[in-house]
């Protein structure tokens, strides 16, 4: 009987070489999860701009063969041609050009036209544009883990020792319960309880 506890030691140290060399490849690691989140900034803005005259390109070819533009015979035709033709000259003509741009919104071109010139021009946007990107690295959830292992015991002078093994349940609270059985002079049972310190 002399000889259990050193046999029990020895039996200890084997079971914990061999499971430090054999659960290496059973650990599974789960990495923390990383969200990519773009921060939009929003954009309305009006932009006046400042037309400037280029060239102008004369084609009589064209309108003194329309018969509207042919001078009536009459003074009550020609009074009313030129009235017409002040009215369509001063007149303001608006045009509005959109330009869609894809995945951020669209530009909307404003034109003014009078006296046959280009009079104001309207640059308005609304976009949705990117301007940051913010790495969020969350934690991987909690989860129950299931442990197994043993433990030895001796009094100072290493004259009693015991030996146990047993069942460790850490839950996803982080609270831990354990079952073991052991030889100490005699076959023993026990149960623990943990919960972390605040």
């Amino acid at each position: 009987m002399k000889y259990i506890p050193y046999i029990i030691v020895v039996i200890l140290l084997s079971f914990i070489l061999l499971q430090n060399k054999g659960c290496k490849e059973d650990v599974i690691l789960i990495p923390n999860k990383v969200d990519t989140v773009l921060v939009y900034e929003k954009v309305y803005d009006t932009i006046p701009g400042k037309p400037i005259y280029i060239k102008t390109k004369i084609d009589t070819s064209v309108w003194m063969k329309k018969t509207k533009y042919i001078p009536d015979t009459t003074y009550s035709g020609l009074l009313n041609q030129y009235k017409t033709l002040g009215i369509a000259h001063f007149s303001t003509n608006i045009f509005k050009t959109e330009f869609k741009i894809a995945d951020y919104g669209s530009v909307t071109v404003t034109d003014s036209i009078r006296e046959n010139q280009l009079v104001s021009s309207v640059l308005s946007a609304n976009l949705t544009i990117p301007t940051t990107t913010i790495t969020v690295e969350k934690s991987a959830p909690p989860r129950n883990r299931l442990y197994v292992g043993g433990e030895l015991t001796a009094n100072n002078k290493l004259s009693q020792l015991g030996l146990y093994g047993g069942i460790l349940l850490k839950n996803k609270k982080e609270r831990i319960y354990g079952v073991g059985i052991g030889w100490d002079r005699e076959i023993r049972y026990k149960g623990s309880f943990y919960i972390p310190l605040k």
